[in-house]
């Protein structure tokens, strides 16, 4: 089987087939492949292809070449496949440590704007004659209070 013969019968062009039967274009498309393969009578998806000594005689050095290439294609899409999932992976971890720092620092935020509220009611509890709490509270006599109130406010000076 000539050059000319296996590009008429695959369809490939037959500057195409020189190219890759010279060694000239190392990494041929998946399509241009398995229509080589096709005309020389492999099917590379079929596991009931012939082998290699099942093929024709005269087509056995191209089918040689054309499974070494496949190979070598499909090796290549899996070591970029590799890199891609191993880019991915450094891409999803810097945005996890991202996220994590900003969860964090919202954190920090939330706990010190609570322990400010704290401290404001404490002292507001804390100083009858201050604040908002004991606005309403102080025009009632001590005996009119809430025995609520008045236990509450007794547990925090007695812890301060």
């Amino acid at each position: 089987m000539t050059a000319q013969q296996l590009a008429d019968s695959s369809g490939v062009p037959k500057s195409t087939v020189d190219r890759i039967l010279r060694g000239d274009t190392p990494n041929p498309s998946m399509q241009t492949i398995l229509d080589l393969a096709g005309s020389v009578g492999y099917d590379l998806f079929n596991s009931q292809a012939p082998t290699l000594t099942q093929a024709p005689v005269d087509a056995s050095p191209y089918l040689q070449h054309i499974i070494a290439m496949y190979e070598r294609q499909i090796a290549d899409k899996e070591a970029s496949h590799a890199r891609e999932m191993a880019k991915h992976e450094r891409q999803h971890n810097l945005m996890t440590a991202e996220k994590n720092r900003w969860i964090k620092i919202l954190a920090i935020i939330v706990g010190i704007l609570g322990a400010g509220v704290v401290a404001i009611l404490l002292i507001d509890i804390l100083n009858p004659t201050v604040g908002w709490i004991r606005r309403d509270v102080a025009y009632y006599s001590a005996d009119k209070m809430s025995s609520v109130l008045l236990a509450v406010r007794d547990w925090f000076k007695s812890v301060l």
